[in-house]
């Protein structure tokens, strides 16, 4: 049984709204429109990792200006004009793959994208008390204006250079 990532298709998103639910519970979820706008803007970025045919893993990101994390819960339109950045909107994990290495391995190939397409830049909001996670990969808080209540408690707004 190998591991391979590949793109989210339209066919993917059933998979990936139960995994979305499986991972955050009722908290976090956010509507199907709200996911596919976010692979709209980066279809480069997003990609799923299966075992077999089965969805263990996936991760959404799409450019966004540098420093404004965009509203959680809406359908997220281009901003053009300013500083952008490669932001990390979600990677979510099934529990029964943790241990295997696919947050790495989607982590990797994010990066990797990220500086093949110019982006000088990983964002991200750390939530559910995953704060810890992405520090020990590189990730350091950033103060912004912008208040992260939507996202939950102790959300934070993180950076990574690449």
């Amino acid at each position: 049984m190998s591991l391979s990532i590949r793109p989210l298709t339209e066919l993917d998103w059933p998979g990936v709204m139960a995994l979305q639910r499986e991972a955050y519970g009722e908290t976090l979820v956010e509507p199907k429109s709200v996911l596919q706008s976010k692979q709209r803007l980066g279809p480069q970025s997003c990609w799923g990792v299966w075992r077999d045919e089965c969805l263990l893993a996936y991760c959404l990101a799409h450019p966004w200006p540098l420093g404004t994390p965009p509203p959680l819960g809406q359908v997220a339109e281009a901003d053009a004009g300013k500083t952008m950045q490669m932001y990390l909107h979600d990677m979510a994990v099934s529990p029964q793959a943790r241990g295997l290495g696919v947050a790495k391995a989607l982590l990797e190939q994010l990066e990797d994208g990220a500086r093949a397409q110019g982006f000088s830049h990983l964002a991200l909001v750390a939530v559910a008390g995953a704060d810890g996670y992405w520090r020990r990969h590189g990730f350091t808080r950033q103060r912004i204006s912008k208040c992260l209540a939507d996202y939950g408690e102790g959300a934070r707004y993180k950076v990574k250079p690449l």
